[in-house]
């Protein structure tokens, strides 16, 4: 490791990125890291986003008979998200993402900063459209079709959200020029103040999830219907409130990440809260459906007992004997 101290000398793909705390080896092959729980939030997330999207894909067109465009919204957005959990894994398990930095490798490092620009790029469109099947959704059921001010508020917020993360995209994109500099801190170039962006978009995106979550819940309260039934509709929306909480978490996250040095450890959390945040708003959209999907299904199976009832019922009747007419009986006994 004397080596590493000379950068003439200094081997990128075996010197440690950072000096380890007192009583800590660099380079650590056991060292502990976050990938189980990576793992674990891709499978658990993309199997819910999958399977919701497609309850509703199912629900909307098969049994309503009624796609709109909000469907295709939330279609786009499972495969941002797809993209999205693909190259966050994919740095994870090739540079060491998730394991303090250092136990990570300098040229790591490197290829992990390129990694976490595109994986960064990957989450405006996709929570873009997410926050777009919403917001139609949500116009769609409270308008019917009347430019109130249910009309008018979400489309306000579509357009807001639409400024919102064309902004965050080009701010990652062109985050340094030329890009180089993004990961190569010694490469000439200028570079503008992401930690400042980042948090004031993490910001921005609160504010615009709490906004999303009462818009429909207030719609629902001024409707006339008993009050349990407003309680239940106002819940299938309130599912958006998970998305608020990770949202809450992904920007404390996210703050912590500017303060450390510890970059490929940090990194980590954030992005599974990003993960846990994009998935409760997609659930969100997709919630609205499942009762009727629910419904459907529960018909199908007291059909299916109904007719396993029934065909027990005649398996298990006794056979009636063929009764012996009067001419019959002559017949024998002659």
């Amino acid at each position: 490791m004397e080596l590493c101290h000379d950068p003439a000398t200094a081997d990128l793909r075996v010197c440690p990125a950072m000096e380890p705390p007192p009583g800590y080896k660099p380079m650590d092959p056991d060292a502990y890291t976050l990938e189980p729980y990576m793992t674990a939030t891709t499978v658990v997330c993309l199997s819910l986003v999958v399977i919701a999207v497609t309850v509703r894909s199912f629900t909307k067109g098969f049994l309503i008979k009624s796609f709109s465009a909000e469907d295709y919204a939330f279609i786009v957005a499972t495969a941002f998200f797809a993209a999205f959990l693909a190259l966050m894994n994919y740095g994870t398990q090739n540079f060491n993402s998730g394991k303090h930095q250092w136990n990570v490798s300098i040229a790591d490092v490197i290829e992990l900063l390129k990694n976490v620009n595109l994986v960064q790029m990957m989450y405006p469109p996709c929570m873009f459209f997410s926050k777009l099947g919403l917001l139609l959704q949500i116009a769609r059921i409270f308008s019917d079709k009347q430019r109130n001010y249910i009309f008018w508020a979400s489309w306000t917020l579509i357009v807001a959200n639409g400024i919102l993360y064309l902004g965050v995209f080009l701010s990652f994109l062109l985050a340094c020029w030329p890009r180089e500099k993004i990961w190569n801190d010694r490469a000439p170039g200028r570079c503008i103040d992401t930690n400042a962006s980042m948090i004031s978009t993490s910001a921005l995106n609160v504010v615009s999830d709490f906004a999303i979550l009462i818009l429909p819940i207030w719609s629902v309260l001024q409707l006339r219907m008993p009050v349990r039934r407003k309680i239940g509709v106002s819940a299938v929306f309130a599912t958006g409130v998970f998305s608020c909480i990770a949202g809450v978490l992904r920007m404390w996250y996210t703050s912590i990440l500017f303060k450390t040095p510890d970059f490929s450890y940090w990194i980590s959390p954030a992005g599974m809260m990003c993960v846990a945040e994009l998935t409760t708003v997609i659930l969100c959209g997709c919630s609205p459906t499942f009762p009727r999907f629910a419904r459907f299904c529960a018909e199908k199976i007291g059909a299916r007992e109904a007719d396993t009832k029934y065909s027990l019922k005649r398996t298990e009747s006794p056979s009636v004997p063929r009764l012996i007419s009067s001419r019959d009986s002559y017949s024998i006994a002659a």
